[in-house]
This record gives structure tokens, C-alpha cells and sequence, in this order.
């Protein structure tokens, strides 16, 4: 996969429901607050991929000049923890990952399910179990390739 689709995917992953539906309304019920954590995404987005993705592949990043690369390559934060700090580090920021996540989707999916359930006058429910069930479908059918089309479809189409 090339890899411009996948920082696509990335981005357009990161922007769900929550950012069309939750925050604008959160935002314009209150003062505007919520806006300003999107400022801060793309330098820090610079800043992993200049600095933290080279240290953890074992490379030299941009501003090592006389740096010699770690020996060692790690293929996540989550193995570079364990190197780190130990097994229990990187258990425990595993779980914390994977708590996040599913609070994440279920958020998500619950937010889709509102305009769904609307504009088909079918209970939110069902709207949320279709919903799920059709892309757990699709991902296991198609795979990561699958997933990460999908996630530049939805990118080009927020983009322009």
C-alpha cells in the first residue's frame, strides 16, 4: 500500500462522527473552547513522523546529525515501552489503548446511528447493530486494503 494512502486513512480516521456531529454542536452551545484542541494535531502529527516513527524503526531522525540509530528496531510505542520501562508498562498502556478504543467506537457508532436511525425510521439500535455489522463485514471480507480504501474515499471526500 502506498503510503500517502495511508496517512490518508490515518486522518480520515481520526475524524469520526464526534468531529461532524458532537462537536459542532458542543461547540456552538458553549464558547467555541472545543476548536482549539484540533489546532495543535498537524504539528504534532509533524513531529511524530519526523522524530518518534525514525527512533522507534531504529533510524536516525532529521536532526541527529553525529546520531548513532539505536540497535535495536521496535514495530510499535507499545514494544519500545516493554524495552523501556518493562512488560508491565506496556500491559498496562495496552489495556489503557484498548478501553479507549471501545469507548472510541462505541461513541462513534452510536453518533452514526442517530441521523441513521432518522432518515430510515428504524430505532437507533438496530441502526447501531447494522451499522457494526456491516463494517465488521466489509473489514473481515476485504481486509486491511479494504479499510484503508474505504478511510481515502471518506478522506478525498472531506478534503474537497
Amino acid at each position: 500500500m502506498q503510503g500517502w494512502a495511508l496517512g490518508l486513512s490515518l486522518v480520515a480516521t481520526s475524524i469520526s462522527s464526534n468531529t461532524f456531529l458532537a462537536m459542532p454542536a458542543l461547540s456552538y452551545a458553549d464558547d467555541f473552547h472545543l476548536i482549539s484542541k484540533d489546532f495543535p494535531i498537524a504539528p504534532v502529527l509533524l513531529f511524530a513522523g519526523v522524530y518518534l516513527v525514525p527512533l522507534w524503526r531504529g533510524e536516525p531522525t532529521l536532526c541527529s546529525v553525529g546520531w548513532a540509530a539505536p540497535q535495536r528496531q521496535w514495530s510499535s510505542p507499545f514494544e519500545f515501552l516493554e524495552a523501556r520501562f518493562g512488560s508491565a508498562t506496556r500491559t498496562y498502556v495496552a489495556c489503557l489503548f484498548v478501553c479507549n478504543q471501545i469507548l472510541r467506537g462505541g461513541s462513534v457508532l452510536y453518533l452514526v446511528s442517530l441521523p441513521l436511525a432518522l432518515a430510515m425510521g428504524i430505532s437507533t439500535e438496530l441502526a447501531i447493530v447494522a451499522t457494526g455489522t456491516l463494517v465488521a463485514v466489509y473489514s473481515s471480507l476485504g481486509g486491511l486494503r479494504a479499510v484503508v480504501f474505504t478511510d481515502v474515499l471518506q478522506g478525498g471526500i472531506m478534503l474537497f
